[in-house]
């Protein structure tokens, strides 16, 4: 990849490019989560945990897809693909109460929040996380 971006060094957006592969994190489970991540720290927020476990209330296990654990505050990030189904979301709702029953805040986010409402998704985190 670092030969790719020396080739592409005068190419408009490669400073911002660069800097991103830089940051890349191969726990991230989707180009939604990378998107959301470096959209937080675009905006000068500190780096979100990838995959953060937690016990459920019930016992078993859940992974937010990122987190800051200090402040309890989990992100999840709802792609069409994983979501769009019906069990899914069920699925997801339970798992979510769960975690919010262990004193946990789970905020949900799409690819227009991310995207579309960047502002509004930073603001929303900053605001959580106490920043």
């Amino acid at each position: 990849m670092e030969a790719v971006l020396v080739r592409l060094a005068r190419a408009p957006g490669i400073r911002r490019a660069a800097a991103w592969v830089r940051l890349a994190e191969p726990a991230s489970g989707s180009p939604l989560e990378t998107a959301s991540r470096l959209a937080l720290l675009d905006a000068g927020l500190p780096p979100p945990e990838l995959r953060v476990r937690v016990v459920r209330a019930d016992g078993r296990v859940a992974y937010l897809d990122l987190a800051y654990r200090q402040a309890r505050v989990g992100l999840e990030m709802d792609g069409r693909s994983e979501h769009g189904m019906e069990l899914a979301v069920f699925d997801d709702r339970d798992r979510e109460n769960q975690v919010v029953a262990r004193e946990w805040t789970v905020y949900r986010f799409s690819w227009n929040d991310v995207h579309q409402r960047r502002a509004s998704y930073v603001a929303t985190v900053r605001n959580a996380i106490g920043r």
